[in-house]
C-alpha cells in the first residue's frame, strides 16, 4: 500500500515589523481596497482600532478584556443571505438604543458579549463616529470551525472583524482570512503553516503514514469496496488533532511545551510524571474509521437506492449507517475529553512528551541536555532556502524556548513545540547542520490574507 501525503499549498511567508494600531488599520483599510470591498473610511478604522486596543489593556471586575466586533451596516447586515437559512446560522440582533464605541462602553459590554459565543455589532453614524448598535449570536459555529472541531462553517457577518485576544493582542479578519494581527506591538500579516509544507510536516508524515495503515487494515476487514480515496481525510484528521493538542494548551494561558519524539528514547530528559496514554491515538482511529464507514454506507444508499428510486433497501444497510453515524458521534465526544486531559498536563512546570505521534508518554519533563545549540537560524518561510534563514541568538529567549533548543539540536529526529504566556506559538526542529525555528505558525483553520486574488 502507498501513501502520497504532500499535497501542494500556497506557502505563507511570515512578515512581522514595529507597528501600533494605527498601523493595523492602514493595512487593513489597503486590504479591503484590494478585494473591492465596500469602501470604509481609513479614520473611522483608527477609531476602531485604536478603541480595540486600549480597551485589550483593561479589567473588568479582576479579568482581562476579550471580545469581538463585527464591522456591520444596521441598514443591511445580511446584504447576501442564503436561500435555505439553517437553524444554527448567525443572525443579528440590534439594541433599541444606540451607543457610542469608546473604551469605557465596549469594556462593560465585553462581559455580556462572549466572544466565544456572540460579538460585537459597529459601525459608523453620519458623522463618521463609530456606534455599538447590536449583536450577533452563533460565534460558537465559526469557532468550532477554526479550532477543527467541525470540518465547516457559514460565512462570518460583517465586512470585516476585529478579535481582541488579550492585552495588546488584537487580530483583524475578512471571515476566515486573516489580514493582520498585533501582538507585543508587533504586526504580523502572514503565519507559517508548517503542518502543510516543509522540514516540520516531512517530520510528522512517518506519523501519519503509520496512523493510516492502521485504519487501512480496520477498513479492509470489512471486505468494503471503498468509493473515494480516504488518504487526504485521514492525513487531515490526524493533522487537525495534534493543532488541537496546541489549541488546548494555548488555551490556558499557561505555557507549555511538547516534545514530540519517534521513539521511546529518553536520554536527557528527566519525566517527573511516568506513563504511557494512548487514548487519543486509539480514538481517533476508531473516529476516522467510523467516518468513512458512515460515508461509504450513506454513499451506497444513495447511488443504489434512493437515486434509483427503490422501494426495498436492506435493513442491514441502514443499520450499519446508523451504528456507524452514532459510534462517530461518541468519538467525537470522547476526543474532547482526551484533549482536556492533555492539555491540563502543561499546567506542570516541565513539556509534555508524545512519542510515535499521539500517545502520551509523559508530562512535567525536564530537559537535562546541557551542550548548547552550535548552529540556530529564524525560519522566514515554512519550506525554507537557505535565503530564507536569519542566524538566532537563544539567548533572547527564556528557559523553555532555550531548553527546548538544545534538545531538538541533538535529537535531530525530534520536532520541539513552545507555546508562550500569551499565546505565540514556536516549533523548532534539526535540518541538516542547522537547528530551525519557525515563529508564529498557523494552528487555527484560517487562511492567509497575502494575496487577495484567491479569495471568493
Amino acid at each position: 500500500m502507498s501513501f502520497v501525503f504532500f499535497k501542494k499549498r500556497t506557502a505563507s511567508q511570515l512578515r512581522t515589523k514595529h507597528g501600533y494600531p494605527s498601523d493595523v488599520a492602514d493595512i487593513l483599510y489597503e486590504y479591503l481596497m484590494r478585494v473591492g470591498r465596500k469602501r470604509v473610511n481609513r479614520s473611522a478604522l483608527r477609531k476602531i482600532l485604536e478603541v480595540c486596543f486600549f480597551a485589550s489593556m483593561r479589567t473588568e471586575e479582576g479579568k482581562e478584556i476579550s471580545f469581538t466586533v463585527v464591522y456591520a451596516n444596521p441598514k443591511s447586515p445580511d446584504p447576501l443571505p442564503p436561500k435555505r437559512v439553517r437553524p444554527h446560522r448567525w443572525t443579528f440582533v440590534s439594541f433599541k438604543d444606540k451607543s457610542p464605541f469608546n473604551i469605557k462602553n465596549i469594556v462593560k459590554l465585553s462581559s455580556a458579549i462572549n466572544p466565544a459565543f456572540s460579538a460585537v455589532a459597529v459601525f459608523v453614524d453620519k458623522s463618521g463616529t463609530p456606534i455599538i448598535w447590536g449583536a450577533t449570536d452563533q460565534e460558537v459555529v465559526y469557532r468550532r470551525s477554526v479550532n477543527h472541531d467541525r470540518s465547516g462553517s457559514f460565512g462570518r457577518p460583517g465586512i470585516f472583524q476585529v478579535e481582541v485576544e488579550g492585552p495588546g493582542i488584537i487580530s483583524v479578519y475578512d471571515g476566515n482570512v486573516l489580514v493582520t494581527t498585533l501582538r507585543n506591538q508587533s504586526i504580523v500579516s502572514e503565519f507559517h503553516n508548517v503542518f502543510e509544507e516543509g522540514p516540520i510536516f516531512k517530520k510528522l508524515v512517518p506519523y501519519i503514514q503509520d496512523f493510516a495503515i492502521k485504519v487501512h487494515s480496520r477498513i479492509e476487514k470489512q471486505s468494503i469496496d471503498l468509493e473515494y480515496d480516504w488518504i487526504p481525510d485521514i492525513r487531515d484528521a490526524w493533522l487537525s488533532v495534534f493543532r488541537k493538542v496546541l489549541l488546548q494548551i494555548r488555551r490556558t494561558r499557561h505555557g507549555g511545551a511538547i516534545i514530540l519524539n519517534p521513539t521511546n528514547r529518553k536520554a536527557n530528559l528527566h519525566i517527573k510524571y511516568d506513563l504511557r496514554y494512548d487514548r487519543l491515538n486509539k480514538n481517533l482511529q476508531d473516529k476516522v474509521f467510523n467516518y468513512i464507514l458512515r460515508n461509504e454506507y450513506a454513499e451506497e444508499v444513495h447511488h443504489r437506492y434512493t437515486s434509483q428510486d427503490s422501494n426495498a433497501m436492506p435493513v442491514s444497510l441502514y443499520l450499519n449507517e446508523s451504528v456507524a453515524n452514532d459510534a462517530y458521534e461518541d468519538n467525537q465526544e470522547a476526543e474532547i475529553g482526551c484533549l482536556n486531559f492533555i492539555s491540563s498536563m502543561s499546567r506542570v512546570d516541565g513539556a509534555i512528551l508524545l512519542s510515535k505521534g499521539l500517545i502520551t508518554s509523559g508530562f512535567g519533563v525536564e530537559i537535562r541536555e546541557r551542550r548548547e545549540a552550535k548552529s540556530v537560524y529564524l525560519a522566514s518561510k515554512s519550506d525554507p532556502k537557505a535565503r530564507h534563514l536569519k542566524k538566532l541568538d537563544p539567548t533572547q529567549f527564556g528557559t523553555r524556548h532555550r531548553s527546548m533548543i538544545r534538545y531538538c539540536y541533538y535529537n535531530p529526529s525530534a520536532v520541539g513545540f513552545v507555546i508562550s504566556q500569551d499565546g505565540d506559538v514556536r516549533v523548532m526542529t534539526r535540518v541538516g547542520s542547522k537547528l530551525l525555528v519557525w515563529e508564529n505558525i498557523q494552528v487555527e483553520d484560517i487562511i492567509s490574507g497575502r494575496d487577495p486574488i484567491e479569495l471568493d
